[in-house]
This record gives C-alpha cells, sequence and structure tokens, in this order.
C-alpha cells in the first residue's frame, strides 16, 4: 500500500466535528430531544390552558353542593357553593331572628345531602284562666302552639279552633281550662268540671238556680277556680 494513503487513511479516521466535545455534547443532546417544531410551539401554551381551565372546573364543580331547604314547611332541593348554613340562608335571602329556629345551627359546615330546616317564631298573647302573658312559638297552627306550650287544653274552651293557622303576624288566644268547683248548696255539695268563665256560669252548668235574694259566697262575676267550694246561701222570709 502506498504510504501516503496509509496517512491520509489516518488523518481521516480521526476527524473532530468543529467545535470541539461541547458542540459534540450539544448535538448529542439534540439528538436526544429534538427541537420542536413551530405547530407544536403555537399548540403547546393552549394545552396547558385547557389543563388549568379542566382543573379549576373539577374544584369547581367538587364545591358545588345539592341540599334540601326547607322553609316553615315549605322544602325544596337546590344547589349551593356556600360553605355553611349562614351563607346559604343568606344566599336564598332568608332573613332569621332570635325567637326562630334554624337546624342545624347557621355556624354548620354544608356538605352535599343535607337538610336545613327554618321555622319561624310567632308571637301569641297567651291567656290561661285569665292569666295573660306573651309567648313566642314556631308552630303554625293553635293546636301545635299549645302542645309546644304546654298547655294542658283537653277539654278547655279556646278561643279559636285548634286548627286555626297562626300567622308570622301572632294571635291572641285565650284559654279556659276544666276545673272542678263544689257549690254547697241545699245542705248537699253539687261538684262540677267545668271550663266557664264566672262562677255564675258554673252555678249555671251544676244545675242550681238563685231565687228571690238568694247569694253565693263569692261574686257571681269571677273566676271560678279549681278546687274551689262556693256556698250557695238561701234568703226566705221578709
Amino acid at each position: 500500500m502506498d504510504p501516503w494513503s496509509v496517512v491520509v487513511s489516518r488523518t481521516q479516521g480521526s476527524h473532530r466535528v468543529p467545535g470541539g466535545r461541547a458542540a459534540a455534547r450539544r448535538a448529542a443532546r439534540r439528538g436526544r430531544n429534538p427541537v420542536l417544531t413551530d405547530p407544536v410551539r403555537r399548540l403547546l401554551p393552549q394545552a396547558l390552558v385547557v389543563a388549568a381551565l379542566a382543573g379549576g372546573t373539577s374544584a369547581f364543580v367538587a364545591q358545588d353542593k345539592a341540599v334540601r331547604l326547607s322553609v316553615d314547611g315549605h322544602a325544596r332541593t337546590l344547589h349551593t357553593y356556600a360553605d355553611d348554613v349562614a351563607e346559604l340562608l343568606a344566599d336564598e335571602d332568608v332573613a332569621v331572628s332570635p325567637h326562630d329556629i334554624v337546624a342545624p345551627a347557621p355556624g354548620q359546615s354544608l356538605t352535599s345531602g343535607d337538610e336545613i330546616a327554618v321555622r319561624y317564631g310567632r308571637p301569641v298573647t297567651l291567656t290561661v284562666d285569665g292569666e295573660r302573658r306573651r309567648v313566642w312559638t314556631t308552630a303554625d297552627t293553635v293546636d301545635g302552639a299549645l302542645r309546644q306550650l304546654g298547655v294542658r287544653a283537653d277539654g278547655a274552651y279556646l278561643s279559636a279552633s285548634r286548627s286555626a293557622a297562626i300567622t308570622r303576624r301572632g294571635l291572641d288566644l285565650h284559654v279556659r281550662t276544666q276545673r272542678t268547683v263544689t257549690f254547697m248548696a241545699d245542705d248537699r255539695p253539687h261538684p262540677v268540671r267545668t271550663n266557664a268563665a264566672t262562677i255564675g256560669e258554673a252555678l249555671t252548668e251544676a244545675g242550681l238556680t238563685l231565687r228571690g235574694q238568694d247569694t253565693t259566697s263569692v261574686p257571681q262575676d269571677s273566676f271560678p277556680r279549681d278546687g274551689q267550694t262556693v256556698k250557695v246561701m238561701r234568703i226566705t222570709g221578709g
């Protein structure tokens, strides 16, 4: 072989990439990570935006809660992003006062499937056996109010029917419970169960009649009390 051929062959075999080792490393990296083309460069920001929106939508949907809200017995199912009961009521324009009942409590956090009940308070001017007081009830009928307030009303006189509605403006209610009154007349007792408003009415219910100057030991227009004994005094002669 021609010696010059050997020299040329060795020289070609040891040929280096221009720029040295650093250029070689850069070339190797370009081989492992191809340069993005212009279309890909344009699509990448859009893809990132879509991914961000998808993540935000998922979080937004996760905060949506389906709850059931009942206000004075009128119930409906709704979707809300409220964190607690107070925020839900504010969003739904449901105003409450200290006389109202809210369950669960306004500060209670909400989760999907919760049931929230609001019962409005109603003022009642209640007169029981002559004693008058102002009370509040969340019941919407007379019967419900009597039970809620613990008023013994079996056989009682009521100024409104048990089924009568109580609006949020309230109601005046008179109750006369059944009482036992005993009349001592004609040398024997005459007990009577009555819800009468006066001794005179109870006397009539007992089947007793006053004649002439007859009278009773208490005024006939007084209120009969439970367990009371009343004497009937017969007046004879002139």
